[in-house]
């Protein structure tokens, strides 16, 4: 482990917090001083969580093989349903969260929830259809950013 990981895991949070709460005070502070208070917090709060959760997983690295407790494997394709919306909302909800704090007028977040709706139409027509495959579950899980990518070109040719 680099002795000096937490240094410069200070120092990244301390740059990377003081250049967004400068323009994101800046932007919202024409609408409200209390709104831009308040949204800077939330930066503040989330790129903390970032840092700590990152610094979690870096130090974890390290500690022997012996010492970590065995994940249980893998349940199988026909009953992984716990398993894949897991998942899928690990990948949703920090995507649409982030998405919300754009600066953008909401567009990038109705584009998000355009491709979370499609995402959970595609995951109802697999449930309900036939026996789950391998390819079915591999869609369910990890089909969610080209969804999101596919509707957001479709958006484009529809607007154009």
């Amino acid at each position: 482990m680099n002795p000096n990981a937490k240094w410069q895991l200070a120092a990244s949070f301390i740059f990377c917090t003081a250049c967004g709460v400068l323009f994101i005070y800046t932007h919202w502070s024409e609408v409200s001083i209390s709104l831009a208070i308040g949204r800077s917090a939330l930066f503040v709060l989330v790129l903390a969580t970032v840092h700590l959760g990152g610094f979690a997983l870096y130090t974890r690295q390290f500690q022997s093989a012996s010492a970590q407790v065995k994940a249980p494997a893998e349940p199988a394709v026909n009953d992984g349903t716990p398993a894949f919306l897991r998942v899928v909302l690990l990948q949703q909800i920090p995507l649409l969260f982030l998405s919300s704090l754009l600066l953008d007028g909401g567009g990038a977040f109705r584009g998000y929830c355009v491709g979370a709706i499609a995402h959970w139409a595609v995951i109802g027509i697999i449930l309900i259809r036939r026996r789950r495959t391998r390819i079915d579950m591999i869609i369910v899980r990890w089909g969610f950013i080209p969804i999101v990518i596919l509707t957001g070109l479709i958006a484009l040719l529809v607007i154009r």
